[in-house]
Formats: C-alpha cells, structure tokens, sequence
C-alpha cells in the first residue's frame, strides 16, 4: 500500500505543487478511501517519511546481508546510499523539487546517529555524525539539482574522504 500511496503522491507532484496536493486528491489516484490513507497515516508528510524509512530499512538488509557496519562512512555504504539515490532518483527529485529536503534531512541525521553512536557517545561523536548526515544531505540535493552527472562512487569517495578522522574511530 505505501507505495501505491508514494506513486500516487509522486504521480500528481508532476504537475501540482506538493502543499497544493490534497488528501482527498491523494486517495483517488490511490485508489484508497480516507479512512484507509489515515489507518496508515497521519498526513502527506508521513508518507514521504514513510518511503525513505522503507528505502533505509532495504539499504540496511543489504548492508547486514554484506556483513558490513551499517553506517554511511564506509566508503562500499556510501556508493550503496548513493547508487540507491540514483535508482530512485524520481522520488528523491520531487522531495527535493516541492522543499521537502528537511524530511530527508532530519532522516539523515536520524538514521546516522542510530548507525554510528551504537559503540560512541560522547558529544562529539554526536555532533560529528550531524555534521556528516548534514554534508550527505547537501551534496546529494546538489546532486540532484544537477542531473546526477558526477558519478556515485566519485560522490562516494569524496564524502567518504571528508569524515577521515571520524571513519578511523569506527
């Protein structure tokens, strides 16, 4: 369901302004009732915020799979992150294109503080893995603004490179 809820969402972004979008108009494309959208959500922010769970969740299952730590400073999650960007770079372009980054932002750093702070917690850890989710988000809204032409894994090693102190502690 939330991806039809997602497409849908999607779908009607290609010609209507994301807070010009209603529920109601999201439902029919859908093909869902109300009651149904408001079951499984609270509003249209939820859904987005519901499609990068979903898309961080699957990134994770890989990552574990690979028997890899499951953060985004190591250079072979980084590409993994960035590669699945670029396969979803449809949705990831309306977010960016309607100003719903902060969504994506407050993922970021949510999802890298859960990933990096399992064996660190000091206050600089802290800050130090908000500073990096903060420079993923801004090169890949860059990255989306300019067509993703610079290949994911040259995005990879840069951001990669930029956090070498912090990538050493883990």
């Amino acid at each position: 369901m939330l991806k039809n809820v997602i497409d849908a969402l999607v779908n009607k972004l290609y010609d209507t302004p994301y807070s010009e979008v209603s529920i109601s108009e999201l439902c029919r494309v859908a093909n869902i009732s109300r009651m149904t959208f408001y079951r499984h959500f609270n509003s249209k922010d939820e859904v987005i915020e519901s499609y990068l769970e979903a898309l961080h969740q699957a990134f994770i299952k890989e990552v574990v799979q690979k028997n890899r730590f499951a953060s985004y400073i190591q250079y072979e999650n980084m590409l993994l992150g960035l590669q699945n960007v670029k396969e979803n770079s449809r949705y990831v372009e309306y977010i960016v294109k309607n100003n719903m980054g902060e969504i994506l932002l407050h993922k970021l750093i949510e999802h890298e503080l859960s990933l990096s702070l399992r064996s660190q917690h000091t206050e600089e850890d802290q800050y130090l893995s908000i500073a990096y989710a903060s420079a993923i988000y801004g090169v890949v809204v860059n990255w989306v603004r300019e067509g993703m032409t610079t290949s994911p894994e040259w995005l990879a090693h840069f951001l990669t490179d930029l956090y070498q102190d912090k990538i050493k502690r883990y």
